[in-house]
């Protein structure tokens, strides 16, 4: 894996991602900092967590249109277009700028944007109910985006051992 410069340092190559940041790179922004209609998700396009998440939305999601997909690792991203959401900040954990503006990060970015897709029951049905659950999603989500370049990696190689066969 090679690094090349990237947007405030050293990336690496073909993730997208500065070399020192471990964390999960993927936010969530409405369309401006006004109140707006869609919830904006700047996501990680070399990031195979981020791309299943993103097209797993995107899936349940349809037709609904309630959803904007950013690529951050885009030259052409700009935080300025973004609520002011930096490279950086977007890099570090999962954001979410409600429809009302309103910034939510981590666990509940994600279960804004399923709620958005319109599939929050779905994915979590009664089990969002019980006591706990705030806590072990948040472990879940902790461990997935912690360990996610060493996930995307075990999936592109589980993937080209399964097409060799």
């Amino acid at each position: 894996m090679a690094l090349r410069p990237g947007k405030a340092g050293l990336s690496l190559s073909g993730y997208g991602r500065q070399a020192s940041n471990q964390s999960c790179h993927a936010s969530v922004t409405a369309a401006s900092t006004a109140s707006s209609e869609k919830i904006r998700y700047l996501f990680d396009g070399g990031c195979k967590v981020c791309q299943t998440f993103k097209s797993t939305l995107q899936a349940q999601e349809g037709n609904k249109d309630r959803i904007d997909y950013v690529d951050i690792a885009d030259d052409s991203y700009d935080p300025k277009e973004h609520n002011n959401v930096s490279y950086d900040e977007a890099m570090s954990t999962i954001h979410a700028i409600s429809t009302d503006g309103s910034t939510i990060k981590g666990p509940d970015a994600v279960k804004e944007l399923f709620g958005a897709a319109g599939s929050a029951t779905a994915f979590f049905g009664e089990a969002a109910k019980l006591p706990g659950f705030d806590m072990l999603f948040g472990k879940a989500y902790d461990v997935v985006s912690h360990n996610r370049f060493g996930l995307s990696d075990a999936a592109t190689k589980a993937k080209k051992t399964v097409g060799a066969e």
